[in-house]
């Protein structure tokens, strides 16, 4: 990290060749003036006012906000091996999630997955990350964020195929611990119901895993394929599963789509954010839009696992902006937010790279519910900015910022108290 040397205690005005304020277009010559953590003015620098004497000139490089990761399981950074050697056969996701299991399985000292888990939370601080949203199965995962630079927001996964395994899930949760579901197919209806209920009581965020594999929607649709497979196999294996049991006797079975189960349970409002999102089809596409669901998408992950390219024009056509996420180390070679866009750029040419950095930036705080205060470079926003190096032209600002991936240098300009 890199912090200019200035006094926070008085405005500063940063000065650069480019400013990219996402929300309005980009601002050769710009500035952005800050007092007190917050933004005052961004515009071109000879119209921005002058009356402070600390102006910080920066010199090739340009100035964005910071970027938001919408998705990330912190805690699994200590299983690095299993995304980057890809120890399961691609397409296969229930391979994926058995070699999981089988790697949680083996002992792992609680320090050493939160020494991990916090050096991936500081590398994606100095990559230029402001706000994370992490969710973790452990209650290790809680203490990952303690002191970290990087804002996060911390959910406490909630998993239970069955009716009996929900109510004792439910039982046991702590009161004030935020949580959320892991998704439709791992989750009882009823555990989806309350969890949801008790997020919308405190007025939280909703994230949950939706419609990322075919074999996901193949098992929902009509409870067969690989997951009918791997969830008869747990069950038997915990002995929630007996002799003459069936395991639709035990497991929902909507008969629909990931998104259609949702609704169905009335599960989708603003503040349910729909995570990865691949296998949707037009009619839930309508149903996202119509109840404002969020969705995020995991570009690397999904490449990593082989469960598809998203549709992600499904999404833009009907206004819903969706923000970006890395997923985990065990389902991504990464957790580089530039690496994201990069790779969904790659994925859909078609996409104009200033509408990939919007997702990055804008779509994450719509996502996360924190527009009020990050997202883009204007007035009243939190001071959250980073310098980029950049010695091209205005035209290529957004083609480098999305297209660079990992070789993209960035650092961060402010870091004071927001008042």
């Amino acid at each position: 990290m890199t912090v200019r040397a200035v006094d926070l205690h008085r405005p500063v005005l940063y000065r650069a060749p480019f400013v990219v304020p996402v929300t309005r277009p980009l601002i050769e010559d710009g500035g952005v003036l800050v007092d007190a953590g917050r933004i005052i003015q961004v515009d071109s620098f000879r119209r921005m006012r002058q009356e402070t004497s600390q102006v910080v000139e920066l010199e090739a490089q340009i100035i964005v906000p910071a970027l938001i990761n919408c998705h990330v399981h912190l805690e699994l950074s200590y299983l690095a091996d299993l995304g980057s050697q890809a120890l399961f056969p691609k397409g296969d996701i229930t391979a994926w999630i058995r070699a999981l299991l089988v790697e949680r399985g083996q002992p792992a000292p609680p320090e050493e997955i939160i020494r991990l888990g916090r050096a991936a939370l500081a590398a994606l601080y100095r990559r230029g990350v402001g706000l994370v949203c992490d969710v973790g199965n452990g209650a290790v995962s809680q203490t990952i964020a303690d002191d970290s630079e990087a804002e996060c927001l911390f959910f406490q996964e909630m998993l239970a195929v069955t009716e009996k395994a929900a109510q004792s899930v439910l039982a046991g949760i702590p009161a004030g611990l935020q949580c959320t579901a892991h998704a439709p197919y791992s989750c009882h209806g009823s555990l989806l119901v309350e969890l949801k209920s008790a997020a919308r009581q405190s007025g939280r965020i909703f994230p949950i895993h939706v419609a990322e594999s075919a074999d996901e929607i193949e098992f929902l649709q009509g409870g067969t394929g690989p997951f009918q497979h791997f969830l008869t196999e747990r069950l038997q294996q915990v002995g929630a599963l007996v002799d003459g049991q069936e395991l639709s006797d035990l497991v929902s079975i909507p008969g629909c789509g990931a998104v259609e189960y949702l609704s169905r349970l009335q599960l989708l409002d603003s503040q349910t954010i729909c995570v990865h999102a691949v296998h949707v089809s037009e009619a839930e596409a309508d149903m996202l839009a119509s109840t404002q669901a969020k969705v995020c998408l995991c570009p690397g992950s999904n490449r990593v696992l082989g469960v598809g390219k998203v549709n992600v024009w499904q999404f833009i056509k009907r206004h819903i902006l969706p923000g970006l996420g890395t997923d985990s180390l065990t389902s991504n070679i990464c957790l580089d937010l530039w690496h994201e866009m990069q790779v969904l750029q790659e994925d859909h040419p078609d996409l104009l790279p200033e509408l990939i950095f919007a997702m990055a930036t804008q779509g994450g705080a719509e996502t996360l519910g924190v527009t009020h205060r990050l997202g883009a470079l204007a007035p009243g926003l939190e001071a959250k900015m980073l310098a980029v190096d950049y010695r091209g032209s205005i035209d290529d600002i957004y083609p480098f910022l999305v297209n660079r991936g990992r070789e993209i240098t960035v650092s961060w300009l402010e870091a004071g108290s927001v008042s």
